[in-house]
């Protein structure tokens, strides 16, 4: 994870470019980001890297 987006694990099937409204479960904020990185897939998941549109250290609690 980082201020620019991060690589999820996910179940669901996703496309490179495609819009996602991810949600920090601690603190219930929510932002849009980017599906940017298809890893390889795992069963049932798959590696998908996302990106942000701009930095933002404080979604993760991350300093910059």
């Amino acid at each position: 994870m980082s201020a620019h987006g991060g690589l999820l694990l996910l179940a669901a099937q996703v496309s490179p470019g495609q819009k996602l409204l991810l949600t920090n479960k601690l603190t219930q904020k929510k932002l849009e980001c980017w599906v940017v990185y298809l890893g390889p897939a795992h069963p049932h998941k798959s590696d998908v890297g996302i990106a942000f549109a701009g930095p933002t250290p404080d979604f993760w609690h991350i300093m910059p």
